[in-house]
């Protein structure tokens, strides 16, 4: 996951420390980390699925309190951006 997040740190999350994201969610078998993002007028999300993890410390945003069980599992990403005039 750190691998991942990195790629975006010299993008995206340019501005942003990527081990502590703005959400992190868990049902305890899929993790959800969610990073805002702001560009200008720019405005988004960019949402991370993580499919066999779990949340150590549900009371924490930071990346490091994720349990990944299975590391050959793919990490599904999604970005979602809006523009404001």
């Amino acid at each position: 996951m750190k691998e991942i997040l990195l790629f975006y740190k010299d993008s995206i999350l340019k501005i942003r420390d990527i081990l502590h994201a703005d959400s992190i969610d868990s049902d305890g078998n899929t993790a959800e980390l969610t990073f805002n993002i702001s560009e200008g007028s720019a405005r988004g999300r960019l949402t991370f699925l993580i499919p066999e993890s779990n949340l150590l410390d549900r009371t924490s945003n930071d990346v490091r309190n994720l349990k990944i069980k299975n590391t050959d599992m793919p990490i599904y990403f999604t970005i979602s951006i809006g523009f404001r005039k």
